[in-house]
């Protein structure tokens, strides 16, 4: 089979479809036009067992034959962010845009399935595709298509890329082991006895209490932690008071905590409470502490780790395969699947080369290269025939 071949059949189909999926962002569990434009393709390129509408918005489709034996997942859903690419096929819904490469993702599950589809005598086994909503807002689409039963019992491996801008256009990034971490939310409300700013000593000022609480956790990190083992919180939101001359009786905090280690994950809520309760007594204000558990850690599987790595190396060259050293503290829902099935995420660099001007993720600007598109096909493509033979020669 000429995965490269095959690949360059459909450059252009997939371009196109790459700007069609850009211009219809949509938010989680609204994914509803692309839904259905993924549902018509898959159609059209005579996919089998297409369902929609699972889990909310997502499809599945299979190729092959029996039960499928490797699956491949990609996002659908947009962030809420107004775009200033000013590209010809810019979002055309306000305040939606495709800030973070999920038009990517589907983009290129969609061409490995083409170019699979047209191999399919020579292949030895079945394929999953899922089209999954809402990995952006926690907790997440992942979860709503495993409880539809998606993942049959004779999964052997599953694969998923992201974006990566940082990594340019025409390599890889691959990482055994944890890639992303766990992905947890706190919220903290402050109950204390507001007054005239004139006079604070008639009051409880949460103000004041909330303050100093969002440096004193910092110290779960740097003093609770062992340093060896990464860990993030972070304070993004603090909301209180009115007025200029009014101390607040009530505040709000929220923020996140990403950790690696489940252990570690596991005693963070317990690290945090002591710390506010401790802040709270010294300026003699009540608080409510809820902590909601997020995404978990992604971990690659070693073994779908090495069969990318081998099956990237035939088709662009081992040089353009990236070690990615340090794992990143983002989190992905991709996680959940990983907990049943062993499998690997990886990054597909897209940034454009001899760009100095690199947008992040969620970027109102963040832009991609298209080139790109082909390379993702092609890693899952081929990375997918060497699970199928691995499995069927039984190794």
């Amino acid at each position: 089979m000429q995965i490269n071949d095959s690949i360059k059949d459909i450059s252009v189909k997939l371009k196109r479809i790459y700007r069609d999926l850009h211009q219809i962002p949509e938010l989680a569990f609204e994914e509803h036009r692309t839904a259905e434009y993924i549902k018509r393709t898959l159609e059209e390129e005579n996919f089998s067992n297409i369902h929609s509408e699972i889990g909310g918005t997502g499809v599945t489709a299979t190729i092959g034959k029996g039960e499928p034996i490797v699956a491949i997942r990609a996002d659908m859903d947009a962030l809420p962010i107004e775009e200033e690419t000013n590209l010809p096929y810019s979002s055309k819904h306000i305040g939606m845009m495709h800030a973070c490469g999920h038009d990517a993702h589907m983009t290129a599950v969609l061409g490995a399935g083409m170019v699979l589809k047209h191999e399919i005598n020579e292949l030895p086994g079945a394929i999953k595709f899922i089209f999954q909503p809402a990995e952006e807002t926690p907790p997440g689409g992942a979860q709503e298509m495993i409880k539809a039963n998606i993942l049959n019992k004779e999964l052997k491996t599953i694969l998923a890329l992201h974006t990566e801008p940082h990594l340019p256009s025409g390599t890889i990034g691959v990482k055994d082991g944890a890639i992303m971490a766990a992905a947890d939310m706190f919220t903290i409300k402050l109950i204390g006895s507001g007054g005239h700013g004139a006079m604070p000593h008639q009051t409880r000022d949460v103000i004041v209490a909330g303050s100093y609480l969002v440096q004193a956790i910092q110290t779960v990190i740097s003093r609770m932690v062992n340093p060896l083992q990464p860990a993030v919180v972070t304070v993004g939101s603090f909301n209180a008071g009115t007025k200029a001359n009014i101390i607040a009786g009530k505040a709000e905090l929220k923020g996140t905590v990403r950790t690696l280690d489940p252990k570690l994950r596991e005693s963070m809520p317990k690290l945090i409470d002591q710390v506010i309760n401790g802040v709270c007594n010294s300026y003699g204000v009540q608080y409510t502490f809820n902590y909601d558990w997020g995404y978990p850690p992604v971990i690659n599987d070693s073994t779908a780790v090495k069969t990318l790595r081998e099956a990237a190396k035939k088709t662009i060259g081992i040089e353009n395969v990236i070690n990615v050293d340090s794992p990143s503290m983002g989190g992905e829902d991709f996680s959940y699947y990983l907990e049943r099935i062993p499998g690997v995420y990886f990054y597909l660099g897209v940034g454009k080369r001899n760009q100095t001007d690199i947008k992040p993720w969620h970027h109102p600007c963040y832009q991609i290269d298209e080139e790109a598109l082909l390379v993702g096909a092609e890693v899952l493509a081929q990375t997918t025939m060497d699970v199928l033979r691995r499995e069927n020669s039984g190794s």
